[in-house]
């Protein structure tokens, strides 16, 4: 049994390993980035060297490549650009230039500051392809949703919902979250916008599918990178409330609830491995009650136990048991050429609840008080008495006991005794990942902060209906247009001065 959590936790000691990391580019004599870093980041700088000389990242490139040529071939076939006459079209502005994209059945109108140049994904999300935004020469992902008016209430909720938090986010310089760089409607669908974001190449099922092993100081890096992502939510008032790794195992598995279709994960990298987290269409404010979507929200396999069981209140923790899950992926050696096995991979979700029974074993009344149905689901369903696994018999591959010790405080029945993510981050497994310091200085002066600088306010209720929906995306719209001339009068003013 974990000992309760409190301000002094005993952890399991574990014995530092030496590791035979690569020569880091920027360690070179001379070199003033290196001067700049403090030690957590030169820590980081060099595992991130260490994955990009390893296979894994050639993957990543040759992958990004036949993307490419495939999209090259599919640019033969069917896109076909045209210069739009705008005084067509009485309400947009005139001054711009728009050029139309068929792609897979969908018409993009964008500005002619945006060049198309690549599809990176369909579904029922809407179509996301990758441009280059002529003015800054940078690479864009531009997500277009097609007559959102015409969509169901909960989607339409779903999109405010995204578009709000993103530039709450870009607008406070949050760190770890893709950035919100524009947002217009379509001159030509009435209803359809465009959310532009900077581009990230590649997510985190591509890294969970390859087949490397990673190393234990990878696997920190990269689950310090996640936590800090989610704190700065948090910090926001914000539950993500969809975060996931793999999306794919077999083709004979049965995929999330969304689409049928597979989901890809919502936790980005670049090239450099820098990692963002993006899509907060669910995402929902901490405390919240549970609105009625909650029962399906969480691709099936990364779903805490309290949201399977609905409880009566929205907790922060449910983003700590995906995050958990994710973990775990991380630490299992890939068992295929298609990665590695998921943690729970239900079929249904009573096959889900028994996956998670056989591992954290049967809870008590008190563990699940706050879902009254689930008890007595969980009493008629599953007669069977579970007893907790061992983990370190479970994980036996894992040798490293603050490892063992960190993935047992996530996977909890008790949303309320689960690990927060701030103990996570501060747990000794990510001792030096974790910069202590850094995570105490005040936001608003420190551009890598651990938290956002200012709390979210979501302002509108669940039972919103279209027309009021729509008055607020509008809004959103206009305000960040004013805000994005606000940033760039103040850069001309800044250039001006120089």
């Amino acid at each position: 049994m974990l000992p309760q959590q409190s301000h002094h936790h005993a952890y399991p000691q574990h014995q530092q390993s030496n590791y035979n990391l690569a020569p880091s580019y920027y360690h070179h004599a001379g070199s003033d980035q290196a001067m700049m870093m403090n030690p957590q980041q030169e820590q980081q700088q060099q595992i991130k060297d260490q994955m990009m000389n390893q296979q894994f990242l050639e993957q990543q490139q040759n992958y990004m490549m036949d993307q490419q040529e495939d999209y090259a071939t599919q640019q033969q076939l069917f896109m076909q650009a045209q210069q739009v006459n705008r005084e067509q079209v009485p309400f947009a502005n005139l001054q711009m230039e728009y050029v139309q994209y068929s792609v897979n059945g969908n018409t993009f109108s964008l500005p002619k500051r945006y060049t198309m140049d690549g599809v990176k994904g369909s579904g029922g999300f809407g179509c996301v392809v990758s441009a280059v935004d002529n003015k800054n020469n940078e690479r864009v992902a531009i997500k277009k949703v097609s007559s959102l008016w015409e969509r169901d209430r909960n989607y339409q909720k779903r999109i405010l919902r995204e578009i709000k938090i993103l530039k709450h986010f870009s607008i406070h310089h949050a760190h770890n979250v893709v950035i919100l760089k524009d947002l217009f409607f379509d001159p030509y669908q009435p209803g359809s916008i465009y959310i532009v974001t900077n581009l990230m190449d590649f997510d985190l099922e591509k890294l969970l599918s390859s087949n490397q092993t990673f190393s234990e100081q990878s696997i920190q890096y990269f689950l310090h990178e996640i936590l800090k992502a989610v704190n700065i939510m948090h910090s926001s008032n914000i539950i993500h409330r969809d975060l996931k790794g793999m999306y794919f195992i077999l083709e004979s598995q049965i995929y999330s609830f969304l689409d049928n279709i597979n989901i890809p994960s919502n936790i980005l990298l670049n090239r450099d491995l820098d990692l963002q987290i993006c899509d907060f269409g669910l995402s929902r404010a901490i405390g919240q009650d549970y609105p009625e979507d909650s029962k399906y929200v969480v691709t099936r396999w990364y779903r805490s136990p309290e949201v399977i069981l609905y409880w009566n209140k929205l907790h922060a923790a449910m983003d700590m048991w995906s995050i958990g899950c994710i973990f775990a992926e991380l630490l299992v050696k890939p068992l295929h050429k298609n990665g590695r096995p998921i943690l729970f991979p239900g079929k249904d979700f009573k096959d889900q609840l028994e996956l998670i029974l056989r591992l954290i074993g049967t809870p008590s009344n008190e563990e699940v008080r706050g879902c009254s149905e689930g008890i007595k689901f969980l009493r008629t369903s599953f007669k069977q008495h579970y007893e907790k696994k061992n983990f370190s018999q479970v994980f036996s591959h894992v040798t490293n006991p603050l490892a063992i010790d960190l993935l047992e405080r996530m996977l909890t029945w008790d949303p309320e005794k689960r690990i927060t993510v701030q103990d996570a981050l501060k747990h000794p497994y990510l001792k030096e990942m974790f910069d202590p310091d850094e995570f105490n200085l005040d936001p608003s002066c420190n551009e890598n902060s651990y938290f956002c600088k200012a709390r979210f306010d979501y302002q509108f209720s669940e039972d919103i209906k279209t027309e009021d929906i729509k008055v607020l995306v509008e809004a959103e719209v206009e305000s960040f247009q004013q805000y994005i001339m606000q940033q760039q009068h103040q850069t001309h003013m800044m250039d001006d001065h120089h």
